[in-house]
């Protein structure tokens, strides 16, 4: 044993000592209860730890140091000082912390009854931005936030998509800066992260669009985007190919009457401003792993990039617009990659992952606060004849679609686009299976 214990790094020697010294007997530690060379173990466990971490009777974040010897600084006075001061901050009345007041904390609730798109997207887009020292490990460091997430929505979370808003989920984008592919190694892409999900990139995402197309709290506002879910989605498992269809009934239970939502969940005077789904009965971790890519019929059509888009009120820097043969500006495509200026004027593939519209209701509203980004920049005259925004412009239709690229008969995102819903009809895109990995 003693030989043992002098090979543990010293953090885990700390966590040790402190665990002793408050009279507690069992210390888990997931490098170690964790069987690392057991995928299925592993998969299983980690699903798991959100509920491991809860019922802790404490929990040691060794936030401080570089690496796992770094120690718990204060635990050792000899050989570890504390050099920052601490506080004590009572999060509940059962459940109190130690923190430095050098280090800025910002406390989360994740436990809802019901399903808190904005709550999840904000964690999303935050945790995104962080640099990950093992970059395959980018789900199994945010389980425990998808799995109490996850609990309050139908069909879970697929790949940090929630299956029940899993149309409107898929329009995340690069925010500001250009994302690069999760890649392994020697340089190749990890296909276990989907490219159509945020968890397959490496950089910053924007999920701001998941709260405007999921307005379900009831909050006075005179706009709204809604998505018309025309696409049936389905994912299968990574042994026995068996599909499952995604269980995004959001977009068909929100099209009833308020007057059916479940009220009680929400906190005192909120409301629920449309019918929303809720899990009764939480789906438990699931240990057959899902295959990551997707399956679906769809539209496919076929447009040319333009030039970069530049427009002061445009904050999406990135965004690229898209002309049609006769070189007529038909949509905007934000890219996932940087895109090389030789690239201009390329074709692209474009695939079809749902319709929508932005509304403006009632007048006196002042419509270029409440459009997003690419709806307001195309009222603004992008398309030829539309001109200025009037009074008789009340809603923009629209399709949205995933500029792709094919490798062994499957297709991969290369980014979002926006294409308006007449042209779309009109050019007569082709219907195809897609298999979207």
């Amino acid at each position: 044993m003693e030989e043992n214990y002098i090979r543990l790094p010293r953090t885990i020697k700390d966590s040790m000592l402190r665990t002793r010294r408050i009279g507690v007997r069992y210390l888990w530690v997931d490098r170690f209860c964790i069987v690392q060379d057991d995928y299925r173990h592993k998969y299983t466990q980690i699903n798991f730890m959100a509920s491991i971490y809860a019922n802790a009777y404490c929990t040691i974040v060794a936030a401080n140091g570089n690496n796992n010897n770094s120690g718990l600084p204060g635990i050792d006075p000899n050989a570890h000082p504390r050099a920052a001061p601490h506080l004590i901050s009572d999060f509940t009345e059962s459940c109190s912390a130690l923190i430095a007041r050098t280090v800025p904390w910002q406390i989360v609730d994740l436990f809802r009854s019901w399903p808190d798109i904005e709550t999840y997207r904000q964690a999303v887009q935050e945790y995104s931005a962080r640099e990950l020292t093992f970059p395959d490990g980018v789900l199994n460091a945010f389980s425990a936030i998808a799995t109490l997430s996850g609990r309050a929505m139908q069909g879970g979370i697929l790949f940090g998509l929630p299956e029940l808003f899993f149309d409107g989920c898929l329009l995340w984008r690069a925010n500001l800066k250009p994302l690069q592919r999760r890649v392994d190694v020697n340089g190749r892409a990890i296909k276990q992260f989907p490219s159509w999900s945020w968890t397959g990139w490496i950089g910053a995402v924007d999920t701001s669009l998941w709260s405007h197309v999921h307005k379900y709290i009831e909050t006075g506002e005179n706009c709204s985007l809604a998505l018309r879910a025309n696409i049936q989605w389905f994912k299968e498992y990574n042994e026995s190919s068996e599909r499952l269809a995604i269980k995004n009934s959001y977009y068909t239970e929100a099209l009833k009457d308020a007057t059916e939502a479940d009220h009680e969940r929400l906190p005192l005077n909120w409301k629920f401003s449309r019918a929303v789904p809720l899990s009764d009965h939480p789906l438990p971790p699931n240990e057959n792993v899902w295959s990551p890519v997707l399956l679906f019929r769809s539209q496919r059509l076929g447009l040319f990039l333009g030039e970069l888009f530049q427009r002061e009120n445009y904050r999406r820097t990135l965004a690229y617009v898209l002309k049609d043969r006769r070189n007529a500006v038909v949509g905007l495509v934000i890219p996932d990659e940087a895109v090389a200026e030789s690239r201009i004027g390329e074709a692209c593939e474009l695939i079809s992952i749902g319709q929508g519209s932005a509304i403006l209701e009632g007048s006196g509203v002042d419509p270029w606060i409440h459009y997003p980004d690419w709806a307001r920049a195309h009222l603004q005259g992008i398309y030829e004849g539309i001109g200025d925004f009037g009074e008789e412009i009340r809603a923009y239709e629209l399709q949205n679609a995933l500029w792709v690229k094919w490798e062994d008969g499957i297709a991969y995102r290369k980014g979002l686009a926006h294409i308006g819903k007449e042209y779309w009809d009109a050019a007569g895109p082709e219907d195809i299976d897609v298999r979207l990995g």
